[in-house]
């Protein structure tokens, strides 16, 4: 078992505290005093120097001296907390210190607030915070330390960590329940190779799925029955009209296969006649085609040579216009080459005219000492200036040259581009008096006659002669034609075929009533079925109920078997039956949350105990408003007992019943 000692403490300025040094026994250490005297500030500087926390698990909170007069933190105060333990007989020196940090920024009188600084000593080593956590935390982990030293901790977690930790403790997982009743459930958990939770899930699954599919079933069936109910009707009746009703088909059938037989053979003979109009009405359209063509032939070829020379004209005039519209655009670029060259004459003269500057009176002294320079050296100075000044007037007219000479060359460039259009232009209006004296050789000329060449052409009037003879015989045929009986006689078909189709509809409903009586049957048969396996499921789930039950008690019984005077309640049962999974201790039957402070601090530090056991250490607990216990339980580690009792001093007294 390992065993933490608190041997010695000592606190400066923490929480009030301005200064005070405290010993502690191995086993108990009592200390008593008024409410207000600092009883829980023990706890919390151990804390503290621990994990840089009150016991009550926060990091934010007042540990500076208050001023008691004006109500204000006392600036500047050093606060430490310092402490020997005894590690299984090894001595450990612990410090933690917590001062403000002031500094005083250049050029001010006063110091400026800048935050705080903490130190951490191990066996007075400086250590940084991680160094610090891995060292306390070789001593105890910090949540077991809290679950051995505060006997409030504990019931405070939630009821789902205590339960974790008591059955950790307790080893509920290996808890086994034996007894004939449960035989069936283990061989079934056995053979299929699953835990009780996983069947009892499959089984619940099972159950929803099949109470779902069975109240579905009887809404199926009602829907299945209102159907055979819509759709009965006289069968007798419908079969007896149909029969009337496809003989009379049969023979209206007949008259349409006459009658067709007669319509064929007219429009046969009329197909014949309107083919014989097409081929004659062709030839006449292609003679139509050739007597105008030939009327036209020296008319057309004439007006074809004079379009030559209309085409000719058009392109001519078309270059002339587009050589106007290249001319306006060098004529711009030559216009604008003359105003550049005149402004680069007037740059020339400028630049041509500049003179070199006077020597600036500050250059003549020295920029380091200020003694002024010697005549030579402010020659040569001079010189200088003026050769860079003319070096730089120099460079800037041979540039102004060279661009001058550029736009010269181009401006020749342009003048001989307009001097070549001027020539091409000439030759242009040249050709184009030409092309229009040309024009005037060929003078539009009248329209040949073309209707009267028609008229007058023999061949085309024996085609027409023939195509009205065609024409006539066509209707002619018209005449014996019955397609108008036919249609009539189709109609009254048709409407039959209709009546016919909506008999056999109603005959076909004898059909959808047996297919859904077969379904029913399917059904109910169903039905039947499922009934069956809820009955299975339900016996299943009621089995593992009665074993979930018989488990709780013996994991609540080997849990409790750990405690002398707590008990924990494990599990409720509900209204319903069910059995919830909860964690609350209890003394004689009496809920924690409702027992006096003796039975809590009690109950507080036999959990410490049995935690203690199972993890092999113990650690100073620190037992708050012991006053209200007679007789404390004994942990087997050390207690600190603090006391709320009427003294006489103003300070913490450790009295004489240590």
């Amino acid at each position: 078992m390992k065993q933490i000692i608190l041997k010695e403490m000592s606190l400066v300025n923490f929480k009030g505290v301005r200064k005070a040094d405290y010993s502690f026994n191995a086993d108990v250490t009592s200390f008593a005093g008024k409410n207000g005297t600092g009883k829980t500030t023990i706890f919390d500087a151990f804390t503290w120097l621990l994990f840089g926390k009150d016991s009550l698990d926060r990091k934010q909170f007042q540990l500076k001296t208050i001023d008691n007069a004006t109500h204000e933190v006392i600036p500047k105060l050093p606060h430490e907390v310092s402490a020997v333990i005894s590690v299984e007989g090894v001595e450990v020196r612990l410090t933690r210190r917590y001062n403000e940090k002031w500094v005083k920024p250049r050029g001010s009188m006063e110091e400026k607030f800048e935050g705080h600084t903490e130190e951490r000593l191990y066996n007075d080593v400086p250590c940084s915070t991680k160094e610090w956590v891995e060292k306390i935390g070789a001593i105890c982990d910090e949540t077991l330390f809290k679950l051995i030293t505060n006997p409030t901790y504990f019931v405070s977690l939630h009821p789902k960590d205590q339960r974790s930790m008591l059955l950790e403790f307790a080893d509920a997982d290996n808890v086994a329940v034996s007894g004939d009743e449960f035989n069936e459930l283990l061989t079934i958990l056995s053979s299929e190779n699953k835990t009780l939770d996983e069947y009892k899930r499959e089984l619940n699954a099972k159950r929803a799925k099949t109470t779902s599919e069975v109240d579905a079933i009887p809404g199926r069936i009602d829907e299945r029955q209102r159907e055979i109910a819509s759709l009965t009707c006289d069968f007798d009746a419908a079969e007896k009209e149909l029969a009337e009703k496809q003989d009379q088909f049969g023979k209206l059938t007949e008259m349409v296969e006459d009658a067709s037989a007669v319509l064929n053979a007219g429009i046969e003979e009329r197909t014949k006649l309107i083919n014989r109009l097409d081929e004659l009405t062709g030839k006449l359209n292609a003679r139509k085609i050739q007597v105008s063509k030939d009327a036209r032939a020296d008319f057309d070829a004439y007006m074809a040579e004079r379009w030559k020379v209309e085409s000719k004209i058009k392109f001519n005039e078309k270059e002339l216009t587009d050589l106007a519209e290249k001319r306006k655009s060098i004529e711009s670029r030559l216009d604008k080459c003359t105003a550049d060259r005149e402004q680069l004459v007037k740059e020339w003269y400028e630049i041509n005219n500049r003179e070199c500057p006077s020597l600036d009176k500050n250059a003549m002294a020295c920029p380091t000492c200020g003694r002024v320079y010697d005549l030579d050296t402010i020659a040569e100075k001079e010189d200088a200036m003026r050769e860079r000044f003319n070096e730089k007037k120099a460079s800037d007219l041979r540039a102004n040259n060279t661009k001058g000479m550029d736009l010269k060359e181009k401006m020749h460039e342009l003048t001989d581009t307009l001097d070549a259009m001027d020539e091409d232009k000439k030759r242009l209006n040249s050709r184009l008096e030409e092309l229009r004296n040309e024009l005037e050789g060929y003078p539009m000329k009248e329209e040949p006659d073309v209707k009267g060449a028609a008229k007058a052409d023999a061949e085309m009037h024996n085609l027409q002669g023939e195509i009205d003879q065609v024409k006539a015989q066509i209707e002619e045929s018209k005449k014996g034609d019955n397609a108008m009986e036919l249609s009539d006689i189709k109609i009254k078909r048709s409407g039959l075929q209709g009546e016919i189709d909506a008999l056999k509809r109603i005959l076909s409903k004898r059909d959808d009533i047996k297919r859904n009586e077969r379904r029913i049957d399917e059904l109910q048969r169903t039905l039947r079925e499922l009934y069956n396996v809820r009955a299975g499921v339900e016996y299943g789930l009621w089995m593992i109920k009665e074993y979930e039950n018989a488990r709780v008690k013996a994991v609540e019984d080997k849990i409790n078997g750990m405690f002398e005077y707590v008990t924990f309640k494990m599990f409720a049962r509900q209204v319903n039956g069910e059995v919830v999974e909860t964690c609350e201790a209890e003394v004689n039957g009496v809920p924690y949350s409702v027992l006096n402070n003796a039975a809590r601090i009690n109950a507080g530090l036999e959990i410490i105990r049995v935690i203690s056991a199972k993890r092999g250490i113990t650690a100073p607990i620190f037992v708050d408003n012991a006053e209200s216990v007679i007789e404390p339980i004994s942990t087997g580690g050390q207690q600190i007992r603090l006391y709320v009792a009427n003294c006489p001093f103003k300070q913490l007294t450790v009295p004489f019943y240590n």
